[in-house]
């Protein structure tokens, strides 16, 4: 009886086995349409699709990310000194050291 078992769970493995291999293999299931580029023979030489791409970039023929390009923003300047900040910031320190909870004022 244990060998009727062991035999049955074996024979169901190879099949399970068997089955998932041929699942993966691009012919078993028709699915071996693909291109090969690794070998393709070049038709121009790079000296040539640089000018190409040089006159298509001054033609205006080459489309432009517009996410990309950001508006020139002004400079944020400050009004106050290094030395103003710093000593407000040591302030604002002490003050929280001492128990103090900022409120929004509401």
């Amino acid at each position: 009886m244990k060998s009727n078992k062991l035999a049955t769970v074996f024979a169901f493995t190879a099949l399970l086995t068997a089955g998932l291999t041929s699942a993966f293999a691009g012919d078993a299931v028709g699915n071996d349409n693909w291109v090969e580029f690794n070998n393709v023979p070049s038709t121009k030489t790079r000296a040539e699709v640089v000018a190409e791409l040089n006159a298509a970039r001054t033609q205006g023929l080459l489309e432009q990310n517009i996410e990309a390009t950001y508006p020139n923003l002004p400079v944020a300047r400050s009004t106050r000194s290094r030395d103003e900040v710093r000593d407000e910031a040591i302030i604002a320190t002490r003050k929280q050291q001492r128990g103090f909870e900022y409120s929004s004022g509401q």
